[in-house]
């Protein structure tokens, strides 16, 4: 079974509402927040694009909520989701296309 930090999220963040959604946790200092994107229902589960751009519109909207415009993330849903980067990278184009956010994709 996949232990992601979905799952793990579920049991630690009773705030989670549903699939769709993202968790936003702030540093205590400073103006930096992680974003976990909630992808799927459960960790034997795949994520689909649809929950992944819905996860990244809650994330938008928490950015302009607060005025970030610098967002890093790893090469989302690519690795044991996998999901086609070239897809995952046309939802992100399409999610922050009007907005002024810059994002660094970063891979490891």
């Amino acid at each position: 079974m996949n232990w992601g930090r979905g799952t793990v999220g579920r049991t630690f963040f009773s705030h989670i509402r549903k699939t769709g959604d993202c968790v936003v946790l702030k540093k205590k200092t400073g103006t930096r927040f992680v974003y976990d994107l909630i992808t799927k229902e459960s960790a034997d589960l795949r994520s689909m694009c649809t929950s992944l751009k819905e996860s990244l519109e809650a994330m938008k909207n928490h950015c302009i909520a607060h005025g970030l415009t610098k967002v890093s993330i790893p090469k989302n849903g690519c690795g044991l989701e996998n999901l086609n980067w070239e897809t995952v990278l046309k939802i992100l184009e399409e999610v922050f296309q009007e907005t002024d956010t810059n994002i660094s994709v970063y891979s490891w």
